[in-house]
């Protein structure tokens, strides 16, 4: 069957975040085409795309995925027969080992894809903004799963490390309580859901797009600590962080020690100054400006994450070792370095 290639290759990237790194549950790197849609699936996250196919198979996505978006034409012809997957453009042709897919369908089967649907329900329109400024606060330290999680829980979503707590009070609730896995949240986000459903034993949630797209997240079954007492009472000292302060953020985080979503930079209030400083093994930046505080206090923080927040507020309260971010919807905690 002719197929458009870009439509194809858009899909295929869109669906990668359900693929495995190894192939821990078998056919957890491959791309299943089931016919009515192709899908992934890593025993912790499922993604699915509709796409019509004339054939059914699970083909090793890396491979296919290198193939496919690098055949030149508009068009490219995909055929299944006999346990071989061919593929071609007008100039390019290749063949890759195909089976029937079964291990992983006998998986996705018991999501109940067709019929989940049925009952989903509309999304708070601010539920993706609650998802991405909370996300940060998960721990990554699997020896505390509920830790690792994102609290969802009627109209509030939140998260912590025990270091750092983020509470995002959205505009509707979602009328449930689960865990969605931060791992999970860090991919939900490149999507644009708009409607939700929990499977009937609540160890699943589904998240559904306008364009058909499923996003599958298994949830985590543990007890969320009671945070709320932590973001109460920080309201000792009031600072009003300076209107430069988004140029001073993006300034210290070119160098930096990771890349990505990671880049942390050191924040310091000292005797009417603030000092950004990103440092890695190239160098170091600092940059500054004046600020209405007498306060001496340091504290780390990713920097796009810093951005998020400075997008809600510029104001920041501060109580012995803890800083408040408050907005209307949201608060942010953070525990402050030493001296």
């Amino acid at each position: 069957m002719k197929i458009k290639k870009q439509k194809l290759v858009d899909v295929l990237s869109a669906i990668k975040p359900g693929l495995a790194q190894k192939a821990i549950v078998e056919q957890a790197t491959h791309f299943i085409f089931t016919g009515d849609r192709v899908l992934t699936f890593n025993d912790r996250i499922c993604v699915s795309y509709p796409v019509r196919t004339d054939f059914t198979c699970s083909v090793a996505a890396e491979e296919f995925f290198k193939i496919a978006n690098n055949i030149p034409d508009d068009d490219i012809n995909i055929e299944v027969n006999d346990g071989i997957l061919r593929i071609e453009g007008l100039k390019v042709r290749a063949v890759l080992a195909a089976n029937s897919g079964d291990v992983i369908l006998s998986f996705v089967q018991s999501l109940n894809l067709d019929e989940v649907p049925k009952r989903a329900k509309k999304l708070p329109e601010d539920f993706k903004e609650a998802i991405k400024l909370c996300v940060f606060s998960a721990s990554t330290n699997m020896s505390i799963p509920a830790l690792t999680c994102l609290y969802l829980h009627d109209d509030y979503i939140a998260s912590t490390d025990n270091l750092r707590i983020s509470e995002y009070k959205m505009k509707s609730s979602l009328g449930c309580s689960v865990l969605l896995p931060a791992l999970s949240a860090v991919e939900l986000i490149k999507f644009d859901v708009a409607e939700f459903a929990l499977s009937e034993e609540k160890t699943w949630i589904y998240f559904f797009t306008k364009e058909g797209a499923i996003f599958c997240s298994r949830l985590v079954d543990a007890e969320f600590p009671d945070y709320v007492s932590f973001l109460e009472g920080i309201s000792k000292d009031e600072i009003v962080l300076p209107e430069n302060i988004d140029n001073l953020v993006k300034t210290a985080s070119i160098l930096t020690e990771e890349g990505g979503d990671n880049q942390e930079i050191e924040v310091q209030i000292n005797k009417g100054k603030l000092k950004c400083k990103g440092q890695n093994k190239l160098g170091w930046i600092e940059c500054e400006s004046r600020i209405q505080a007498r306060l001496s206090i340091t504290f780390v923080i990713v920097a796009s994450f810093f951005l998020d927040i400075l997008n809600h507020t510029h104001t920041m309260f501060f109580d012995q070792n803890k800083a408040l971010f408050k907005s209307n919807e949201f608060r942010h905690v953070i525990a402050l370095k030493g001296e």
